[in-house]
């Protein structure tokens, strides 16, 4: 039961990395975007 435990709190742990890292993936993007207009790039 024990590991049962440990490996959900794993899958979690792991999932709000992966939630995380998404968050920060999108805010480079946002950031670039903005960036691209203020500049005028395309």
């Amino acid at each position: 039961m024990t590991g049962d435990d440990e490996l959900k709190n794993e899958g979690k742990a792991d999932q709000a990395s992966s939630a995380v890292k998404k968050g920060v993936e999108d805010l480079k993007d946002a950031a670039a975007g903005l960036k691209d207009k203020l500049t005028g790039d395309k």
